[in-house]
């Protein structure tokens, strides 16, 4: 009967230590985790620092679709073969960022172009013939002195050109 009450009181002072042991997570044994067998509902939120990740443990494939912000980009990091067709809109251009350079020839036409934006100076000699000029728009301040010659006065209506 002692050699019982000797077993008992054994076996529950080993249990009682483990117990003791478990609670303040004193066990080394419980510290080893095999692998695969951490589940992700396991994982308290925030668990998982960047310092817990490995190095290129977070692929193309584990990001999130539009998580990414420009905080998260390092500079030039965005090549043009990345940028895909028509999504660099108009909103998306920065004021006073286009230059000469980053046009094509002939990419402006007419109809882009503000009324009383295009300067004398902009106006390659011989350009402007007289089909060019408006009926009308010539106007005495606007002819220099010696500019017309007698015989290109009208005679009754009809004008003649100088030869």
């Amino acid at each position: 009967m002692i050699e019982k009450r000797s077993q008992l009181f054994l076996q529950t002072t080993v249990f009682l230590a483990t117990l003791m042991l478990l609670i303040l997570g004193a066990m080394p044994a419980l510290a080893f985790v095999p692998d695969n067998s951490v589940r992700t509902s396991s994982i308290v939120n925030g668990a998982v620092t960047t310092a817990k990740l490995a190095d290129r443990a977070v692929t193309t494939e584990k990001i999130k679709l539009s998580t990414l912000l420009n905080r998260n980009m390092a500079n030039a990091i965005i090549s043009n073969a990345k940028i895909m067709d028509n999504v660099i809109t108009s909103e998306k251009i920065q004021d006073n960022t286009i230059l000469n350079r980053d046009m094509a020839n002939n990419i402006i036409s007419t109809a882009k172009l503000r009324d009383n934006s295009v300067a004398n100076a902009k106006i390659i000699d011989g350009v402007v013939t007289s089909t060019k000029i408006a009926n009308g728009a010539v106007a005495t301040a606007n002819i220099a002195d010696g500019a017309v010659a007698t015989a290109n006065i009208a005679d009754g209506g009809n004008y003649r050109q100088d030869s």
